[in-house]
């Protein structure tokens, strides 16, 4: 008899484009355990289908659902939460951020099996082999990236992802791994040592996506896009003669003017940059290993090359004051990127700068994981409280402050692109500013 198995993406309610992203992790699982001829595999994904304790109870009958696996970041956690105490008679599984970094607090939490990042070579024989406890993944080389099959698309509709006013997308991991070690990262999870997909995979992953359900919008996710110069230049060879658009992630101090060129001949209409901070004592302090000159030569050159340049930036880390503040302010007035995310700086478990706030500002970590929940319709959010410079009253004043200005510039600046923004919020709309 073969073996039924469930996996979940729980509801993301926190994020503000819910139907943004399909949930490529549980796809790339669902496609290694299709190649299995004694299991089932099928996915429900709450950015799309309201998972109910009902609809849960009535698939897992229907279906004679043997194992549920749930994926989860800590933000999600409290709704995985719910979908196991729905689950009865079947055995559960957790697996995703969250289980990586707490796995041994979810299996206090009831959970059957917990499997940390990366178990893509594991997940056939845990089922097979009826794994309980603590699952520790290996990490995957370069070589058994390859391997793995492309994510199971026709488990769910692809046309169901797309940001508004967009295209159906899909999105693209080609690069595990990052050699560098920002402040507010948790490294366990992928590791600093990149490892790749040949740029001839990643390239027919694209072809087959539009080829079976025309689909010409990607979202490259790696970290880094731009890691590897000659790895950009070869892979936009192989996009060029398919008639795609994309966009990507990158650092400014690895962008240059010849990579760019050849992005954009290839399609790529969007950079974003990982900008964070405007203020050289904070992005030493947060170990960005980059300089604000390279920030404003990557921004004007992105967009001298006929692509828009996008810049996440945070506030709130231990070495922000009333100055980085306008700093970040003035930054964006000065190189007017195209698109500008607000966010506030969140310590999550298991990273360093959560050590460091709970350490040296003496912060007390959240007893209720919403308090993760850093984006969404409510904007910007944390738990934080102060800064080494700022004291509750002040810190407060200034991220109000801050994300007035920036709903500004966004209201100024993107009119069309609100909905993929994080902080356009009622009051800062009322907000003379």
């Amino acid at each position: 008899m073969k073996k039924r198995v469930l996996l979940i993406n729980p509801n993301p309610y926190y994020l503000r484009e819910v139907h943004a992203n399909e949930p490529l992790n549980l796809l790339s699982l669902a496609a290694i355990l299709k190649q299995e001829k004694e299991i089932e595999v099928m996915i429900i994904d709450g950015a799309v289908t309201k998972i109910t304790k009902a609809l849960l109870r009535r698939v897992i009958k229907n279906k004679k659902i043997e194992y549920v696996g749930c994926t989860a970041t800590t933000a999600q956690y409290p709704e995985a939460l719910k979908i196991l105490g729905w689950c009865k008679d079947v055995k559960t599984i957790l697996g995703g951020v969250h289980a990586t970094i707490l796995g041994k607090k979810a299996l206090a939490d009831g959970w059957r099996t917990v499997c940390t990042l990366e178990f893509d070579l594991k997940i056939a024989s845990l089922i097979k082999k009826d794994l309980k406890g603590l699952v520790l993944g290996d990490q995957v080389e370069g070589k058994d990236l390859d391997k793995l099959p492309f994510p199971a698309r026709e488990l769910l509709d692809p046309y169901d992802y797309h940001r508004e006013g967009y295209e159906p997308t899909i999105t693209i991991i080609g690069i595990r791994g990052c050699p560098y070690n920002c402040l507010f990262c948790d490294k366990t999870i992928m590791g600093f040592r990149p490892r790749f997909r040949s740029e001839e995979q990643v390239a027919e992953e694209v072809k087959q996506a539009k080829e079976k359900w025309g689909i010409k919008d990607v979202v490259f996710y790696d970290d880094t896009f731009t890691l590897f110069g000659h790895r950009v230049l070869k892979l936009c060879q192989l996009l060029e003669p398919l008639g795609i658009r994309w966009e990507c992630n990158s650092r400014v101090n690895t962008i240059n003017a010849q990579l760019l060129k050849a992005m954009k001949k290839a399609g790529c209409y969007r950079v974003k940059f990982g900008l964070e901070a405007a203020n050289e004592r904070v992005l030493k302090s947060i170990r960005k290993r980059i300089t604000l000159d390279q920030a404003r030569t990557a921004i004007k050159m992105t967009k001298a090359a006929g692509i828009e340049a996008g810049v996440y930036t945070m506030f709130g880390f231990p070495e922000d004051d009333w100055d980085s503040a306008r700093d970040l302010v003035r930054f964006v007035k000065e190189t007017k990127p195209n698109r500008i995310q607000l966010a506030l700086a969140v310590p999550l478990p298991n990273t360093d700068l959560f050590t460091e706030v709970v350490d040296n500002l003496n912060h007390l970590p959240p007893k209720d994981l919403d308090e993760y929940y850093y984006v969404g319709a409510r904007g910007p959010h944390t738990w934080l409280k102060r800064t080494n410079y700022l004291n509750e009253a002040e810190f407060k004043k200034a991220c109000d402050w801050l994300q007035m200005k920036i709903a500004q510039w966004q209201r100024e600046n993107e009119p069309r692109q609100k909905a993929s923004t994080n902080i356009f919020d009622e009051k800062f709309r009322r907000l003379d500013v």
